[in-house]
């Protein structure tokens, strides 16, 4: 019996939509008691939530006052484990998600930091979801939907896992590139059969480059497919707030319909980090490897503008450069040089003078607008003392 009840369970779900008759909740419930007699109670729990989701959305229209939330709200559904068979796209058997699990990403901490009012924002969420009985009972439904929105490498999906962590359930992304068919109709199913399966177990469901949805909306060619996987997709939206978790990240919120955006209760901007946190993502990174204070400062300034993942980036390419080259400590000048060398679609105005060879600008630029000083830069850049005094006095340096 236990091994078919995801299957009984689906069966059942679709037997108590739109007004289910009252020999069909009859049925239901004597099969919730039979399995209770057998000991199965987390089973008949499960049955037991669906009857009274199907009674309270019968009774919507009569009283919007007498929906009421579960007590068993996570127990009442099934435990994802490594070996439970993932949706697929059946057109090319292609799985629709991939799952992670917290016990996969419990180093977040350790390299992602972020500045108080994201951290604030976040730990807000994670109040509502902790007291979530607490709030239902006053009246009051949790925030169960967040967007995270901003530039690409701020971290938006890392905050998702990080939230899935701190519930210690496991995080369901969805593979847009699965979901999208070009097969009529195909996405709109894959769409569904994906919430479908993310109500049938605890976890959180992230919906990550969400944008790639409505980007296929302004697709002029297909209107009538467009609409249908639009549509679904908010249906699936409104049932998701009161069955479970759903965070959704984009690098363009401008492409979101009105209408999806509205759908999300926390609507987050991920920035790129303020000088504080770039410091700590730079140490973190640079770990094992150690540099002078001023070396750090320098590091920092630098990476103004960077996002987390492109400091990331750097930093490896320092550790890399160091160890290559068999230096006993890290030549930071130099390998911050060749960084750039090969990425050089970053612009400041440190990194300009860096790519130019302009020794003499940058140390201009560092002890004029900077405060550094001259034993600073000195050792930064590899160059004698008198030699740095005199870049900067002569104007025509």
């Amino acid at each position: 019996m236990i091994k078919y009840m995801n299957l009984i369970a689906t069966i059942c779900r679709f037997a108590l939509k739109d007004n289910p008759s009252q020999e069909v909740i009859k049925a239901i419930l004597k099969l919730r008691d039979s399995l209770q007699k057998d000991g199965l109670s987390v089973e008949a729990r499960a049955l037991g939530t669906l009857v009274d989701k199907a009674e309270s959305q019968t009774n919507i229209a009569l009283d919007n006052k007498k929906i009421t939330w579960s007590k068993s709200f996570l127990s009442s559904k099934s435990e994802l484990t490594i070996s439970t068979p993932l949706p697929v796209d059946k057109e090319n058997n292609m799985p629709l998600v991939e799952v992670i699990f917290p016990k996969e990403i419990n180093t977040f901490q350790k390299y992602h930091f972020f500045d108080d009012n994201i951290t604030n924002a976040i730990d807000g969420i994670l109040s509502e979801w902790e007291y979530a009985e607490r709030l239902r009972i006053n009246g009051i439904q949790p925030s169960y939907s967040c967007l995270f929105f901003g530039e690409p490498g701020t971290g938006k999906t890392e905050l998702a896992k990080y939230l899935a962590t701190k519930l210690n359930l496991p995080l369901i992304s969805a593979r847009l590139d699965s979901l999208l068919s070009s097969y009529l109709g195909t996405s709109a199913r894959n769409i569904s059969n994906l919430f479908d399966f993310a109500e049938r177990y605890n976890c959180v469901l992230l919906l990550d480059e969400f944008d790639a949805i409505a980007k296929y909306r302004d697709d002029s060619k297909e209107v009538g497919e467009i609409k249908r996987v639009v549509n679904t997709l908010l249906q699936c939206l409104d049932r998701r707030k009161e069955n479970g978790i759903v965070i959704a990240t984009t690098n363009h919120e401008g492409l979101l319909d009105p209408a999806v955006w509205r759908r999300f209760q926390n609507k987050i901007k991920v920035p790129k980090p303020i000088k504080a946190i770039r410091e700590k993502i730079i140490s973190a990174y640079l770990s094992p490897m150690t540099i002078s204070k001023t070396e750090l400062s320098f590091l920092n300034l630098v990476l103004d503008g960077f996002t987390p993942a492109e400091i990331k980036n750097c930093i490896e390419f320092i550790k890399r450069f160091t160890i290559i080259n068999e230096y006993k400590s890290v030549d930071l000048y130099h390998a911050i040089k060749s960084y750039f060398v090969i990425n050089a679609n970053y612009n400041n105005e440190i990194t300009k003078s860096i790519l130019a060879g302009s020794d003499h600008e940058l140390a201009k630029n560092l002890i004029l607008k900077h405060d550094y000083s001259i034993q600073d830069v000195s050792i930064l850049v590899g160059k004698h003392k008198s030699t740095v005094s005199r870049w900067v006095k002569d104007k025509n340096e």
